[in-house]
């Protein structure tokens, strides 16, 4: 299922060391996810591994700390 976003919230719902994959359907919105992650680290609120996948146009998140 083709999803149109990443929300800062669910990110902050997945509990250390868990994995979620995104099938966002756009490369533009790849990119944003990562951003998103990136963000919630800046703010100090945990930090992710983001691994974008082009040729499937999904993202494989995983929340580290």
């Amino acid at each position: 299922m083709v999803k149109e976003t990443v929300t800062r919230e669910e990110l902050l719902k997945m509990r250390v060391g868990g994995t979620r994959n995104f099938f966002l359907g756009e490369p533009g919105k790849l990119r944003s996810a990562a951003t998103t992650c990136t963000n919630l680290k800046n703010d100090g609120l945990g930090v992710w591994e983001c691994n974008k996948d082009f040729n499937s146009l999904s993202v494989s998140i995983k929340r580290v700390k």
